[in-house]
Protein backbone atom coordinates (compact mmCIF):
# COMPACT_ATOMS: atom_id res chain seq x y z
CA UNK A 1 0.00 0.00 0.00
CA UNK A 2 2.80 2.49 1.04
CA UNK A 3 4.42 1.97 -2.46
CA UNK A 4 1.49 2.12 -4.33
CA UNK A 5 1.27 5.49 -2.26
CA UNK A 6 4.28 6.71 -2.81
CA UNK A 7 4.59 6.14 -6.42
CA UNK A 8 1.65 7.91 -7.06
CA UNK A 9 2.90 11.03 -4.96
CA UNK A 10 5.70 10.82 -6.90
CA UNK A 11 4.08 10.64 -10.68
CA UNK A 12 2.00 13.52 -9.33
CA UNK A 13 5.05 16.05 -8.52
CA UNK A 14 6.49 15.36 -11.31
CA UNK A 15 3.45 16.33 -13.38
CA UNK A 16 2.92 19.11 -11.77
CA UNK A 17 6.87 20.34 -11.92
CA UNK A 18 6.28 19.41 -15.40
CA UNK A 19 3.47 21.85 -16.11
CA UNK A 20 5.04 24.94 -13.72
CA UNK A 21 8.34 25.09 -15.36
CA UNK A 22 7.37 25.31 -19.02
CA UNK A 23 4.25 27.06 -18.40
CA UNK A 24 6.48 29.99 -16.20
CA UNK A 25 9.26 29.73 -18.94
CA UNK A 26 7.19 30.03 -21.71
CA UNK A 27 5.17 33.48 -19.71
CA UNK A 28 8.56 35.18 -18.98
CA UNK A 29 9.89 34.60 -22.16
CA UNK A 30 6.79 35.84 -24.03
CA UNK A 31 6.57 39.31 -21.74
CA UNK A 32 10.18 39.54 -22.49
CA UNK A 33 9.72 39.01 -26.12
CA UNK A 34 6.76 41.51 -25.66
CA UNK A 35 8.31 44.62 -24.05
CA UNK A 36 11.86 44.04 -26.22
CA UNK A 37 9.87 44.41 -29.19
CA UNK A 38 8.21 47.34 -28.11
CA UNK A 39 11.16 49.37 -27.24
CA UNK A 40 12.71 48.65 -31.08
CA UNK A 41 9.11 50.16 -32.65
CA UNK A 42 9.85 52.90 -30.46
CA UNK A 43 13.49 53.53 -31.28
CA UNK A 44 11.69 52.66 -35.00
CA UNK A 45 9.65 55.54 -34.48
CA UNK A 46 11.88 58.06 -33.34
CA UNK A 47 14.69 57.46 -36.02
CA UNK A 48 12.32 57.58 -38.75
CA UNK A 49 11.23 60.83 -37.78
CA UNK A 50 14.51 62.39 -36.86
CA UNK A 51 15.94 60.73 -39.98
CA UNK A 52 13.00 61.93 -42.09
CA UNK A 53 12.65 58.54 -43.07
CA UNK A 54 8.86 58.42 -41.97
CA UNK A 55 6.90 61.07 -44.38
CA UNK A 56 3.03 59.70 -43.78
CA UNK A 57 1.10 58.09 -40.87
CA UNK A 58 1.06 54.41 -43.07
CA UNK A 59 5.07 54.24 -42.39
CA UNK A 60 3.98 54.12 -38.18
CA UNK A 61 0.80 51.83 -38.85
CA UNK A 62 3.45 49.88 -40.94
CA UNK A 63 6.37 49.07 -38.00
CA UNK A 64 3.18 48.26 -36.07
CA UNK A 65 1.36 46.01 -38.35
CA UNK A 66 4.95 44.13 -38.54
CA UNK A 67 4.87 43.53 -34.63
CA UNK A 68 1.24 43.35 -33.90
CA UNK A 69 0.98 39.61 -33.60
CA UNK A 70 3.21 39.84 -30.75
CA UNK A 71 2.07 41.91 -29.04
CA UNK A 72 -1.17 40.15 -28.91
CA UNK A 73 -5.09 41.41 -29.87
CA UNK A 74 -6.16 43.71 -27.19
CA UNK A 75 -2.87 46.05 -28.07
CA UNK A 76 -4.44 48.18 -30.43
CA UNK A 77 -2.78 50.79 -32.93
CA UNK A 78 -4.02 53.45 -31.31
CA UNK A 79 -2.51 52.55 -27.33
CA UNK A 80 0.36 51.83 -29.12
CA UNK A 81 0.58 55.51 -30.14
CA UNK A 82 -0.12 56.46 -26.89
CA UNK A 83 2.71 53.98 -25.31
CA UNK A 84 4.88 55.32 -27.59
CA UNK A 85 4.45 59.10 -26.03
CA UNK A 86 4.74 57.79 -22.89
CA UNK A 87 8.32 55.89 -23.59
CA UNK A 88 9.57 59.27 -25.60
CA UNK A 89 8.10 61.34 -22.25
CA UNK A 90 10.42 58.75 -20.01
CA UNK A 91 13.39 59.08 -22.43
CA UNK A 92 13.98 62.39 -23.08
CA UNK A 93 17.46 61.81 -24.43
CA UNK A 94 16.13 59.45 -27.62
CA UNK A 95 15.45 62.90 -29.63
CA UNK A 96 16.07 66.82 -29.34
CA UNK A 97 13.75 69.13 -27.62
CA UNK A 98 13.14 70.45 -30.78
CA UNK A 99 12.21 66.80 -32.59
CA UNK A 100 10.22 65.74 -29.25
CA UNK A 101 7.77 68.65 -30.10
CA UNK A 102 7.75 68.00 -33.97
CA UNK A 103 6.93 64.18 -32.71
CA UNK A 104 4.58 64.53 -29.90
CA UNK A 105 2.51 67.06 -31.84
CA UNK A 106 2.50 64.76 -35.12
CA UNK A 107 1.40 61.24 -32.66
CA UNK A 108 -1.64 63.63 -30.68
CA UNK A 109 -3.21 64.67 -34.73
CA UNK A 110 -2.28 61.04 -35.52
CA UNK A 111 -3.99 59.79 -32.22
CA UNK A 112 -7.31 61.93 -33.09
CA UNK A 113 -7.17 60.96 -36.55
CA UNK A 114 -6.93 56.99 -35.67
CA UNK A 115 -9.92 58.07 -33.01
CA UNK A 116 -12.20 59.65 -35.89
CA UNK A 117 -11.68 56.91 -38.40
CA UNK A 118 -11.78 53.79 -35.35
CA UNK A 119 -13.77 55.01 -32.58
CA UNK A 120 -13.15 53.03 -29.20
CA UNK A 121 -10.81 50.51 -30.89
CA UNK A 122 -10.15 47.43 -28.57
CA UNK A 123 -13.40 47.61 -26.66
CA UNK A 124 -15.25 44.70 -27.44
CA UNK A 125 -18.15 45.20 -29.70
CA UNK A 126 -21.26 44.84 -27.16
CA UNK A 127 -19.59 47.99 -25.21
CA UNK A 128 -18.38 49.29 -28.45
CA UNK A 129 -22.05 49.40 -29.80
CA UNK A 130 -23.52 51.19 -26.64
CA UNK A 131 -20.73 53.44 -26.55
CA UNK A 132 -21.45 54.73 -30.27
CA UNK A 133 -25.45 54.95 -29.40
CA UNK A 134 -24.36 57.14 -26.77
CA UNK A 135 -22.25 59.25 -28.72
CA UNK A 136 -24.62 59.51 -31.25
CA UNK A 137 -27.40 60.67 -28.78
CA UNK A 138 -25.63 62.29 -25.46
CA UNK A 139 -24.56 66.19 -25.21
CA UNK A 140 -20.55 67.24 -26.08
CA UNK A 141 -19.95 67.38 -22.38
CA UNK A 142 -20.95 63.23 -22.46
CA UNK A 143 -19.06 62.99 -25.31
CA UNK A 144 -16.00 64.06 -24.15
CA UNK A 145 -15.92 61.56 -21.16
CA UNK A 146 -16.60 58.28 -23.43
CA UNK A 147 -12.60 58.15 -24.52
CA UNK A 148 -12.09 57.84 -20.67
CA UNK A 149 -14.94 55.13 -19.99
CA UNK A 150 -13.84 53.27 -23.33
CA UNK A 151 -10.20 53.24 -22.00
CA UNK A 152 -11.54 51.77 -18.45
CA UNK A 153 -13.60 48.65 -20.63
CA UNK A 154 -10.51 47.90 -22.60
CA UNK A 155 -8.43 47.84 -19.26
CA UNK A 156 -10.98 45.33 -17.54
CA UNK A 157 -11.56 43.58 -20.91
CA UNK A 158 -7.91 42.86 -20.75
CA UNK A 159 -7.45 42.29 -17.41
CA UNK A 160 -10.18 39.93 -17.97
CA UNK A 161 -8.68 37.52 -20.72
CA UNK A 162 -5.38 36.97 -18.78
CA UNK A 163 -7.59 36.24 -15.92
CA UNK A 164 -8.83 33.78 -17.94
CA UNK A 165 -5.47 32.61 -19.17
CA UNK A 166 -4.11 32.43 -15.53
CA UNK A 167 -6.81 30.19 -14.46
CA UNK A 168 -6.59 28.12 -18.17
CA UNK A 169 -3.36 26.76 -16.22
CA UNK A 170 -4.34 27.35 -12.41
CA UNK A 171 -7.59 24.87 -12.56
CA UNK A 172 -5.57 21.89 -13.65
CA UNK A 173 -2.85 22.30 -11.05
CA UNK A 174 -5.08 23.16 -8.52
CA UNK A 175 -6.74 19.36 -8.59
CA UNK A 176 -3.04 18.33 -8.75
CA UNK A 177 -2.31 19.49 -5.47
CA UNK A 178 -5.50 18.22 -4.17
CA UNK A 179 -4.76 14.76 -5.21
CA UNK A 180 -1.40 15.36 -3.81
CA UNK A 181 -3.52 16.22 0.03
CA UNK A 182 -5.70 13.10 -0.56
CA UNK A 183 -2.15 10.81 -1.23
CA UNK A 184 -0.78 12.76 1.49
CA UNK A 185 -3.39 12.13 4.30
CA UNK A 186 -3.89 8.68 3.19
CA UNK A 187 -0.49 7.75 3.65
CA UNK A 188 -0.69 9.48 7.25
CA UNK A 189 -3.54 7.38 8.43
CA UNK A 190 -2.06 3.99 6.87
CA UNK A 191 -0.03 1.64 9.40
CA UNK A 192 3.63 3.00 9.13
CA UNK A 193 5.23 -0.31 10.42
CA UNK A 194 3.37 -3.36 11.46
CA UNK A 195 6.86 -4.41 13.91
CA UNK A 196 6.25 -1.38 15.29
CA UNK A 197 2.61 -2.17 16.45
CA UNK A 198 3.45 -5.47 17.37
CA UNK A 199 5.94 -4.05 19.74
CA UNK A 200 4.00 -1.79 21.33
CA UNK A 201 1.15 -4.94 21.35
CA UNK A 202 3.86 -6.92 23.48
CA UNK A 203 4.46 -4.03 25.89
CA UNK A 204 0.94 -3.94 27.01
CA UNK A 205 0.60 -7.39 27.38
CA UNK A 206 3.74 -7.60 29.45
CA UNK A 207 3.52 -4.75 31.36
CA UNK A 208 1.06 -6.47 34.09
CA UNK A 209 3.34 -9.74 34.75
CA UNK A 210 6.62 -6.90 36.07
Amino acid sequence: MDDIINLATLVLLIVEVAIIVPLTWVLLLTERRRRQRFRDDCRLVSDGFRDKTINDNRDVQLIFDLSRRIYGERFTFVLFLKRYLRHLRSHPADVSPEEFNDINQRIKDLIMEEESHVPFDGVPDAEKRVLLSIREESTPSVQQKLPELAEMIRARDGELKSAKRINYWTIPLSIIGIALTIVFGVKSLSPKDKGETHGVETEIVESPLE
